[in-house]
């Protein structure tokens, strides 16, 4: 199971009580992706740094305690005051695949490796292989509204037009979600203030009695403005930057009524301070500008997998009016 422990705090429902029997009432730390084992009967086998130590100490356990049947779990009713919100009813959920980029010598794009990164690459071998993940995708959601996907589909649409998208849907991915911190973390959104630039358009290129499929294209620009004598590490002087270009396919079926697909890749160089939750220089900075880049795909929401909150993190969520209200 995976719990938010900001929200679980709050609440007073079986699953909290769960977890206090098992790590104790102290317990709930920041979310910064701890990991434990834990029995179905609540018994701490260990952390999740070691999983054969956890299952060695789940096999010391009596075997009718491991048996199948053995404890009975009751269906959670979830404290409503802190349920985690849903998807809107009738939008769009669009999954986000968030990877920091290295451009290699012939100017392609190529995946990182440790020793992109100078922080990184004065770790012990052992240390660098763990920190191997955070230069994996990242995962992330993005909702739009009815209303929004309405506003995408063009009443008369004919081929060469262009259809704007709603700022508030572009300023909401902007400033939510292209965020190079996200590879890492659920924090660091731009503020209002930090979106320069955010244009996204469609250009209808087929049109028929079963199709419309529009080509997507734009341009943005959040955070600071890249200067390379500030742009050092570690702790340089230039703060977060980012400014991406926008490319993709979205294909609306007019007989169904629906969005059968919605492929966005956001791409361009990203700079400054890539900070812990302190504003730290971490390991994933890079003295200089480096591409970093973002891939959006139409996913089916009534999957439990892509009904998690964007960012992550459900009591953030509420308090940023992240649908504009």
């Amino acid at each position: 199971m995976s719990v938010e422990t900001s929200v679980v705090r709050q609440r007073d429902d079986a699953e909290r009580r769960f977890l206090e029997t098992a790590l104790g009432k102290n317990f709930f730390p920041t979310s910064s992706g701890y990991m434990e084992c834990v029995a179905a009967n609540g018994r701490h086998l260990g952390n999740g740094g070691d999983p054969f130590k956890a299952l060695a100490a789940f096999r010391r356990m009596p075997a009718k305690a491991r048996a199948p049947g053995a404890v009975k779990v009751a269906d959670l009713v979830a404290d409503p005051t802190v349920a985690p919100p849903v998807p809107p009813a009738g939008g769009l959920v669009l999954k986000v695949h968030a990877r920091l980029l290295r451009r290699n010598e012939d100017g392609s794009l190529g995946h990182c490796t440790t020793g992109d990164f100078p922080l990184m690459a004065k770790e012990r071998a052992r240390r660098k292989k763990a920190l191997r993940s955070f230069l994996e995708a990242s995962p992330d959601f993005v909702w739009l509204t009815e209303q929004d996907k309405k506003q995408l589909i063009p009443a008369s649409p004919k081929v060469g037009m262009t259809i704007a998208a709603p700022r508030a849907v572009v300023v909401r991915i902007c400033r939510f979600h292209l965020t190079p911190r996200r590879v890492y973390s659920e924090g660091h959104e731009w503020s209002d203030g930090d979106v320069h630039e955010a244009e996204l358009k469609f250009v209808v290129e087929v049109v028929n009695d079963k199709l419309i499929r529009m080509r997507a294209e734009g341009a943005a620009h959040m955070g600071s403005t890249f200067d390379a004598s500030e742009a050092t590490t570690p702790n340089g002087p230039l703060m977060l930057g980012y400014a991406p270009e926008f490319s993709g396919t979205i294909e609306y079926d007019r007989i169904a009524r629906r969005f059968t697909r919605f492929d966005l890749v956001a791409l361009g160089d990203g700079w400054g301070r890539m900070g812990d939750a302190n504003n730290r220089s971490w390991f994933l900075e890079r003295p200089g500008r480096h591409p970093v880049g973002f891939a959006l795909e139409l996913v089916n929401p009534s999957d439990p997998a892509n009904r998690i909150v964007p960012m992550g993190r459900a009591s953030k969520l509420r308090g940023l009016r992240y649908l504009g209200r």
